[in-house]
């Protein structure tokens, strides 16, 4: 058996472990900000920048872009599974795998950073404080783009998977830009130092972990239909586990 079709057959225990690793971070988060804005500490003998959701090169960061490479691979190994079966499908799974692929990339190295100073000089004086991060209105308009694209995709994808791509995607969108926007404006009026700023971030950062995890447990789901595994009953006993 392959280490992919065992994860499917035990796909709610590695959902457990997955949420548990999103929870622990966001409560060591969320601690570090305590000792921050409450008690006056700026380092905590660097944990501080370890589990801060807003910082780089952390554990937040390193979970982050490991959980979209596991997407990008799972999405690899349905599409080359589905060459063969469904070529008309098999193109969006590609498509699908290297978009996460790179946003993996993306992720460690901030490469969407790289947009706020062309964007901002683009938009010039009309820039809104809500638009104090530039990048977000190239990466939402390539986001509205592919989503028209992969209607066709969804609509062919059995009822239950497109539901939980729908909800998987919309959590991750909602927080990875529309808090971006709410992010922008905090910043703009109040200072990226700011409660406000720290709360919309976090609030960010965790609705991306939910919905990356809730899209691998789609993909999970929908694996054994494009592998030929038999779930049967011993493995079926795992929805109790």
């Amino acid at each position: 058996m392959g280490e992919i079709e065992y994860l499917s057959r035990h796909r709610r225990c590695v959902m457990r472990w997955l949420w548990t690793g999103a929870g622990l971070l966001t409560l060591a988060h969320l601690f570090t900000q305590w000792l921050m804005y409450s008690q006056g500490h700026d380092s905590v003998f660097g944990l501080l920048r370890l589990f801060d959701m807003d910082g780089e090169a952390n554990l937040p960061t390193w979970y982050s872009t490991m959980l979209l490479l596991c997407s990008a691979a799972l999405l690899a190994s349905i599409a080359a599974r589905t060459g063969s079966q469904t070529p008309r499908m098999s193109h969006y799974w590609w498509l699908l795998a290297f978009g996460f692929l790179a946003m993996s990339i993306d992720e460690a190295a901030m490469v969407h950073d790289l947009f706020d100073a062309p964007t901002a000089r683009v938009l010039d004086d009309n820039t809104h404080p809500a638009l104090f991060y530039a990048w977000v209105v190239p990466y939402s308009l390539l986001a509205l783009a592919l989503g028209v694209y992969f209607l066709r995709f969804l609509w062919r994808l059995p009822a239950n998977i497109r539901w939980r791509f729908i909800v998987a995607g919309t959590v991750y969108v909602s927080g990875a830009l529309g808090i971006e926007f709410l992010e922008g404006l905090a910043a703009a009026e109040s200072g990226e130092d700011s409660i406000p700023y720290a709360i919309l971030n976090t609030v960010q950062e965790v609705m991306e972990f939910a919905g990356v995890i809730l899209f691998i447990d789609a993909l999970l789901l929908y694996f054994p239909s494009v592998s030929g595994i038999v779930m049967t009953p011993t493995v079926s006993s795992d929805r109790t586990t």
